[in-house]
């Protein structure tokens, strides 16, 4: 009998002790998982002290007025990457070069070639120059018109008639009079053309070109801007043709034109497969023989 109840004796604290090392592997699992014992969350933990600053960084330094020179690569203490590196030693400075006055565009040998519109980069950690490639695009054409001019034509019945014959098909309204134009204008008026009756503009440049003209004539009946390119003949331009079934009238146009030769002729004609002569009207709207004008201002775009 007393073997028997130390039999049971010895169960129950194997029963105990197992239980107690069960309540202390779930215990420690649940603090693993930050709660209490049975599954209660713990309080928080007071906060940690702040940490040590830590270094500066490397702020953005670029100069943006950037001409350099031989003693630009000289150490002298007061270049401005010199004097960004003493305060940050492990930075890196900018500059983009405007204007690149070096003799020797050799020197350093890592910005090879002229540095004009380029950025480039002194490393203070190692010392180097780093061309990082051209930012600054050619410059654009200037904004607004690049030339201008104006020519115009008498026609008086008893003073000055610059037209004084109808304008047969194929012929070119004479503008021989030069208005108002820009200083040095390149527009000029070509007397003679490079064969006969081929009078009008002198357009020297290749360019876009705006082209607005008037006159007066008594029949009705079409003009056209031409041409001159070099060739035995003019060459009118079919997609600028203005004409008017009115007589005694203004006839008028304008248009954009884009010109590809230097030194190209432009006038304005009846044209020649037309079958009407035009007759520009001296006097027109007067009854004192006030002379009228006609007028063609030309403009260059681009």
């Amino acid at each position: 009998m007393k073997e028997e109840f130390q039999a049971v004796g010895l169960c129950l604290v194997i029963l105990l002790l197992t239980l107690v090392v069960i309540s202390v592997i779930v215990l420690l699992l649940q603090r693993r998982k930050g709660r209490g014992f049975l599954d209660l969350s713990g309080e928080d933990g007071r906060p940690g002290r702040d940490g040590e600053p830590g270094p500066p960084g490397c702020s953005f330094q670029i100069n943006a007025s950037g001409t350099i020179d031989d003693g630009y690569f000289i150490s002298t203490g007061s270049q401005p990457w010199e004097l960004f590196c003493g305060d940050a030693p492990t930075c890196t400075f900018y500059q983009i070069v405007t204007i690149d006055n070096r003799s020797d565009t050799s020197t350093p040998d890592s910005l090879l070639g002229d540095m004009s519109g380029h950025l480039i980069q002194y490393s203070c950690s190692t010392g180097l120059w780093t061309d990082d490639g051209s930012i600054m695009g050619a410059p654009g054409n200037a904004g607004g018109v690049l030339d201008f001019a104006e020519f115009f034509a008498f026609m008086s019945s008893s003073g000055t008639n610059d037209n004084p014959s109808p304008i047969i098909p194929g012929d070119a309204i004479a503008f021989p009079n030069v208005g108002p134009a820009a200083a040095g204008s390149a527009i000029t008026y070509d007397l003679t053309g490079i064969y006969a009756n081929n009078s009008g503009i002198l357009l020297p440049n290749v360019g876009t070109y705006l082209v607005l003209f008037v006159a007066t004539a008594a029949e009705s009946g079409q003009v056209v801007i031409a041409l001159d390119n070099h060739s035995p003949s003019f060459v009118e331009q079919t997609n600028y043709i203005f004409g008017r079934s009115a007589t005694n009238s203004q006839i008028d146009g304008k248009g954009v034109i884009r010109i590809n030769t230097p030194n190209t002729t432009l006038s304005i004609r009846n044209p020649q497969n037309d079958n009407t002569n035009l007759t520009l009207t001296p006097d027109a709207g007067s009854g004192t023989n006030v002379p009228v004008t006609a007028h063609l201002v030309i403009m260059q775009l681009a």
